[in-house]
């Protein structure tokens, strides 16, 4: 064992705010994994929830000075930051609709469209045939999403249900949208 696996958080900290810097690493041994779990619950997006931890201890490192053992532990100071930050994180993702942007299967199946379908009016009647298909929940949400730009959030605000049953319309729609227009 070593020297900082003996001591307790409270003393690493006080050694980095003594000018020693190696005790960040084994703060970050110790809460990396509670810390990445934070992040990866609320992000839901494991690269961004990696470059969280990082960003986490990078944040503590810095702040270090500003530390107050009376107000709570170490560890619980790490968890405040992990859990502002990745909520932070996600707001900025949501406003520039980050998780909505299209994937190149969907890219793939756009310019097959495009090629495929030759007339503008062909392609609204396939649309049109698509939505009508839908349950007017899908419907709903697939409009307010893509033609009127709201996040899933704030649809989920807007018609009173919750986020997960607004994804679950959103996504099933598409789906059900997807093998309409592949037919």
């Amino acid at each position: 064992m070593s020297r900082e696996e003996l001591l307790s958080d409270h003393d690493l900290l006080l050694q980095l705010q003594d000018g020693q810097h190696e005790p960040i690493a084994e703060l970050m041994n110790r809460h990396r994994h509670l810390v990445y779990r934070i992040a990866n619950t609320i992000l839901r997006d494991h690269g961004e929830a990696e470059d969280m931890v990082q960003n986490v201890f990078w944040e503590a490192f810095q702040s270090r000075m500003r530390f107050d053992c009376a107000r709570g532990s170490v560890r619980t100071w790490l968890l405040q930051i992990a859990y502002s930050r990745s909520l932070g994180r996600l707001k900025y993702l949501n406003r520039r609709s980050f998780y909505n942007a299209i994937d190149v299967s969907d890219a793939a199946n756009q310019l097959y469209m495009e090629e495929t379908v030759s007339n503008g009016i062909e392609a609204c009647q396939l649309v049109q045939r698509a939505l009508a298909e839908l349950k007017e929940s899908q419907r709903q949400v697939i409009h307010m999403n893509q033609l009127e730009g709201h996040s899933l959030r704030d649809i989920a605000k807007q018609i009173g249900e919750s986020h997960d049953a607004v994804r679950h319309h959103y996504y099933r729609g598409i789906a059900k949208m997807r093998a309409v227009l592949d037919r």
